[in-house]
């Protein structure tokens, strides 16, 4: 046989007005066996039901606690949300001081001074941080010094007219040129130039890569690459 249950005595009766916490203190047993008990009866534990509507009062010093103070200082020393403190704001006909609206506005003279005093020279001035100077100068529209807005012109481009193609070279020595200017010929960079050297699209000579050669070599070269005229250029 197992254990005996422990007897609740009662326990229907005050577990209307008591909760599973209070029954296990009255009884002196853990709450795991009231939360049990409560539940082999079909008994939901009481819960007290809390008064949502009640409001706070404020402290019977809250004008002087409140007087100058932001809503977000005054949160943190009352330990209150911001609806509640608005809410006693509201009841002493105090005003909300909270964020930038609430600051304090630019001096009669910064004018005078701000075109040409750095934010570090202003803060010195009127020793003020220097968050509320950058904000004085964005209120009254004046740049720090060496900071003037810069006007930017679109940049006009002007490309040069795009040179002139060269016909195409169809002659025996043009189609060797162009095998030659191929990955499979070696990829150099062949043009027709003088016996010079200088480029002349009309030359007898050409230039591959930095030699300068004959027709007749250039097609030698060509050839031994890999290059073979047509046939009826063979014939010719």
């Amino acid at each position: 046989m197992g254990p005996k249950p422990i007897p609740l005595l009662g326990i229907e009766e005050l577990a209307k007005s008591m909760s599973a916490f209070e029954l296990a203190d009255h009884f002196g047993v853990r709450v795991r066996l009231i939360y049990d008990r409560l539940s082999q009866m079909g008994i939901k534990p009481y819960r007290a039901k809390r008064d949502y509507k009640a409001r706070s009062e404020a402290p019977a010093n809250f004008r002087e606690i409140a007087e100058g103070k932001m809503i977000s200082a005054l949160c943190s020393e009352l330990r209150r949300g911001h609806s509640t403190i608005r809410r006693w704001l509201a009841e002493h006909d105090m005003p909300v001081i909270s964020g930038v609206k609430q600051q304090e506005p630019p001096p009669a003279d910064f004018g005078d001074y701000a075109p040409f005093e750095s934010n570090a020279q202003l803060e010195e001035r009127y020793s003020r941080s220097d968050a509320l100077i950058t904000r004085w100068r964005k209120v009254t529209g004046i740049p720090a010094p060496g900071r003037a807005k810069k006007t930017y012109q679109p940049v006009q481009w002007k490309h040069p007219p795009a040179a002139p193609l060269a016909p195409r070279d169809d002659s025996m020595a043009g189609r060797a040129a162009d095998y030659l200017r191929m990955p499979r010929g070696g990829g150099w960079r062949v043009n027709r130039c003088k016996a010079d050297g200088t480029f002349d699209p009309k030359g007898d000579h050409w230039r591959v890569g930095r030699m300068l050669l004959t027709e007749e070599a250039m097609l030698e070269m060509a050839s031994r690459k890999g290059w073979r005229a047509f046939s009826m250029e063979i014939a010719a």
